[in-house]
């Protein structure tokens, strides 16, 4: 047996079945969408979805054949509409505009869901 680190490896040694006939993937990155900040702290960190992108793009995996990557479009308030309430995608617009006035009863503003500048147009992506 070898070194630990002797030979080669690719995406199979980590990806068994990449071989495989794949279905046409969609992967939805930008880096406007590390603009969505809830705070030091929060799993959901711009420095972590910054990294996965390059993670993934340095293993080539948004190189494959049936990868694409695209940009979000930003959701108007109608679409947002449709599966939020016209209330809720007000008030996130208020907090947004002034994330020191939260709006808890909609649980914006909470440890969960931080309020910051720009939250609505961030989330609207």
């Amino acid at each position: 047996m070898g070194p630990p680190c002797s030979g080669s490896l690719s995406l199979m040694t980590f990806l068994p079945g990449l071989d495989q006939p794949a279905l046409p993937t969609t992967v939805v990155w930008d880096m406007a969408m590390t603009a969505y900040n809830f705070g030091h702290g929060h799993p959901m960190a711009p420095e972590r979805m910054e990294l996965t992108a390059r993670l993934a793009g340095s293993l080539g995996l948004l190189d494959l054949a049936h990868v694409t990557v695209a940009a979000p479009e930003v959701a108007h308030d109608n679409e947002l509409c449709a599966v939020h309430s016209p209330e809720f995608v007000a008030a996130v617009r208020r907090v947004s505009a002034n994330p020191d006035m939260p709006d808890l009863k909609r649980g914006l503003g909470t440890e969960d869901d931080p309020a910051f500048a720009g939250m609505h147009e961030a989330s609207a992506r």
